[in-house]
């Protein structure tokens, strides 16, 4: 029968059941409209409790939902984030990843089922009436009848007599419309192929940018490839990769590469927001960078979009931070070319090799917003107590990648030897990350009566002495006959003893 139905979702219920292969449970079978086209003509497996769609459907007709997934306050469904099952028989306990897993080998086990990965290449079409882009090379007799442009007459160059503004340029050209082969007269295909052509292989071109008779030679690319580290924007995440594999494995299986994947790494950068949607041409909500880097210089933008976010992470454009990123390179730049006489060498010394260390890290996972925090925490404790000559240099050297043309033109002021990019990036050395210093408890009868600051490895007998000067806890210890003193190490002083009488 029929079960209730909405305007946007309609559901019948067949007069059938299936048993669920894992627990031997009656299952029931619903037909509906809501289910994507992605999922093909199979059935699908609903799990109301974790999924918004399942369980407004099972809301709607009155269906059981049965909670499988530990929800963290027990009140709140569907709960679609992952957890630890519960109620699921020897699942129970398991994490989702775990549980994942088990099952898929339980069905394997079953000979119902178990793990795969599906690719879904879709048709692609390349053809494009754009001028930019790369020709086809093809042509056509007076019966439309398709003819390879032969090898000899390849590669087919774009043309520059062609009007632009309406329909495919090239068509306008009439340079280009007509190409004779083996002494007759052909219709030259005046598409183009969509740009995700090109950057499909680009990467392999690269490595050997002149070579004209092979799209790049295998001894070439071979000691380039594959790319260790790929950066791309988010909406290319999917197609454009897929296609590069895609073409990565077609040049393999031409012979001209033993490469079986194009890249080891990859990270997909955030897209710029302003006013809570993406920056684009197409929404007129670009901003010209043209008047920034001439009010306030290319390094300030570089500084505000490397901070403004995590790498991954969409950015809020903002003009205050802009004029933060400034204010920052100024603060540099007066620290650097009028320093003040450092007052406590050992704290700036520990905390540059800090920011070495940290600053080191961060660029090598791509943490640009983490490394320039560190930078401005360095800046802060130089202008606080006075800077090094040392100090001054490692700090140009480390702001170099995110400010290349101030730290250039300081490394130049300060006398460095030739550019700043061609220095050897600074080392931290570790013994100055070594804290030195601890925090003794010190206590009497085992009641705390003050903390002290002392050397690490301080002797018992030279911290027995601090502590008993110490006036907070002097009338304590003075108030009890001391029988015992316990030491524990860079931790505590305990003194022992009846008071007296």
């Amino acid at each position: 029968p029929s079960l209730q139905s909405t305007d946007t979702m309609r559901v019948v219920q067949l007069d059938t059941m299936v048993v669920h292969p894992l627990t031997g449970a009656m299952v029931p079978v619903l037909v509906s409209d809501y289910v994507t086209m992605s999922f093909g003509s199979g059935a699908v497996m609903a799990v109301p409790a974790h999924d918004d769609r399942d369980y407004r459907l099972a809301m709607q007709c009155g269906l059981p939902v049965t909670p499988v997934i530990q929800h963290p306050t027990d009140t709140v469904l569907p709960m679609t984030e992952p957890g630890v099952l519960i109620d699921s028989g020897p699942y129970t306990g398991m994490s989702s990843a775990e549980a994942t897993g088990a099952i898929q080998g339980d069905l394997q086990t079953l000979g119902m089922g178990g793990a795969s990965v599906t690719y879904r290449l879709r048709d692609w079409l390349i053809s494009r009436q754009r001028y930019w882009g790369t020709p086809i090379p093809m042509a056509y007799d007076e019966d439309a009848n398709p003819v390879p442009i032969p090898e000899e007459q390849l590669p087919v160059v774009l043309p520059t007599d062609v009007q632009f503004g309406q329909g495919n340029p090239l068509a306008s050209s009439p340079s280009f419309a007509t190409v004779t082969i083996n002494g007759q007269d052909y219709h030259r295909e005046t598409d183009t192929m969509d740009t995700f052509v090109d950057s499909s292989w680009y990467f392999f071109r690269f490595t050997d940018p002149h070579c004209h008779h092979l799209p790049f030679r295998l001894d070439r690319a071979g000691g380039w490839m594959p790319v260790h580290q790929y950066i791309g924007g988010i909406e290319h995440a999917v197609l454009h990769l897929l296609y590069a594999r895609f073409m990565t494995k077609v040049c393999r299986d031409l012979g001209l590469t033993t490469l079986n994947e194009p890249f080891d790494h990859l990270v997909c950068q955030g897209m710029v927001i302003q006013n809570g949607a993406k920056m684009s041409k197409s929404l007129g909500n670009v901003v010209e960078p043209t008047p920034i880097i001439d009010q306030y210089g290319a390094d300030t933008l570089r500084v505000f979009i490397l901070f403004g976010a995590p790498v991954e992470r969409d950015l809020e454009w903002s003009s205050s931070g802009i004029e933060g990123a400034h204010r920052f390179l100024n603060r540099v730049w007066r620290l650097v070319m009028e320093p003040t006489p450092c007052q406590d060498e050992p704290l700036v010394m520990k905390a540059l090799h800090a920011t070495i260390k940290a600053v080191d890290m961060d660029i090598n996972r791509l943490s640009f917003n983490t490394a320039i925090a560190r930078l401005m925490e360095l800046v802060n404790t130089l202008s606080t107590h006075g800077s090094t000559a040392i100090s001054r240099r490692y700090l140009v050297q480390l702001l170099a990648p995110f400010a290349p043309m101030i730290s250039d033109a300081l490394w130049d002021e300060i006398g460095g030897d030739g550019s700043v990019h061609e220095s050897d990036f600074p080392v931290y050395d570790e013994a100055w990350l070594v804290d030195r210093m601890c925090t003794v408890v010190i206590q009497v009868n085992g009641k705390l009566r003050d903390t002290v600051v002392v050397e690490k490895g301080i002797t018992a007998e030279a911290l027995e002495a601090l502590a008993r000067s110490n006036e907070k806890a002097l009338r304590f210890i003075s108030g009890i006959e001391v029988n015992k003193v316990i030491v524990v190490q860079n931790k505590l002083i305990n003194f022992v003893g009846k008071p007296v009488a």
